[in-house]
Parts: structure tokens; C-alpha cells; sequence
């Protein structure tokens, strides 16, 4: 397992596809300018999606294709005394300039 990228989060775009009941892209910025995209989001089917928050809550995204699991490559890890410590999972992953 790889980290990728970490950091503590200062903005956060979700992109939710309505009909299928899924969220399609998840856009972080770690820092001040480390933007990355996350796509094909996999939840906890049990507690589904739980926003990282309060902005500020440190995040780690982990290459997971090790693990060999077939619908997600990457680990987004984040702790908050807010929202607790929490988890989702991602096919793909890229840095981006922003949005």
C-alpha cells in the first residue's frame, strides 16, 4: 500500500448521480493547493457516506490495489471529532488543478 496524498482538508466537492443513488466524483483539496479527484465512490453499505468534516479534519488517500479488490484501488481515510473516523473507497484517482 502507497500513500498518495494526505493532509488536512480545506474544500470538498461531491458530484451525486440522483438516479442511481451513487456519488460519482468526490473532489478534495488537502492544504491549501493539493487538489485531487476521486472517482467511482464505494461506501460502507451499512452506514453509507459520512462527509469528512469539520474542513480542517486530516485525510489520507492509500493506494489499495494490493488488496486486489475489484471495485475500488484506493482508501480515503479521515479522523474528526465531529464526524468521527470514517472511510470510503474509490476506483480511480488523479491530482488535478482545481475545479
Amino acid at each position: 500500500m502507497t500513500k498518495m496524498a494526505g493532509g488536512c482538508l480545506s474544500k470538498l466537492y461531491l458530484e451525486i448521480d440522483h438516479h442511481a443513488q451513487r456519488i460519482d466524483r468526490a473532489v478534495l483539496c488537502l492544504g491549501d493547493s493539493n487538489w485531487i479527484e476521486l472517482t467511482a465512490i464505494v461506501t460502507n453499505g451499512q452506514s453509507g457516506f459520512t462527509v469528512p468534516m469539520p474542513f480542517g479534519c486530516e485525510c489520507t488517500v492509500t493506494d489499495i490495489t494490493d488488496r486486489q479488490w475489484g471495485n475500488a484501488n484506493y482508501e480515503v481515510e479521515f479522523a474528526s471529532s465531529y464526524s468521527r473516523d470514517g472511510v470510503f473507497w474509490a476506483k480511480g484517482f488523479r491530482e488535478v488543478a482545481g475545479i
